[in-house]
């Protein structure tokens, strides 16, 4: 009975170290995504935008020769197809990171 209560102490222990252990490397990664930049774009780079690894708009580029030429609808479906492609960027660059922390954790 007392072996079984410092067993299940000792794995609680290992348990708490081990979450301390994923919350600072969350913490880390998270900081490292936030000053990460990543870009989308549309209309063949036309129109640009930029957000950092936590999908948090940061930029806009708007190239002014395409934006005098464009109807509205152009110009729309260029910034919706810039975000989807940040967003598709930014997703991956999510995974990655989050993959290294499964390893670090053999998960």
């Amino acid at each position: 009975q007392e072996q079984s209560n410092v067993i299940s102490m000792l794995d609680g222990l290992e348990s708490w170290k081990n979450s301390e252990r994923v919350g600072k490397l969350t913490a880390a990664v998270m900081n490292e995504l936030s000053s990460t930049s990543v870009e989308g774009w549309g209309a063949d780079g036309k129109v640009i935008v930029y957000w950092n690894g936590q999908q948090i708009p940061q930029d806009v580029y708007l190239d002014e020769a395409f934006v005098a030429e464009a109807s509205m609808d152009e110009l729309k479906e260029a910034l919706v197809d810039a975000m989807k492609d940040a967003s598709k960027q930014s997703g991956m660059l999510i995974q990655e990171k989050c993959k290294s922390i499964y390893n670090e954790f053999g998960i």
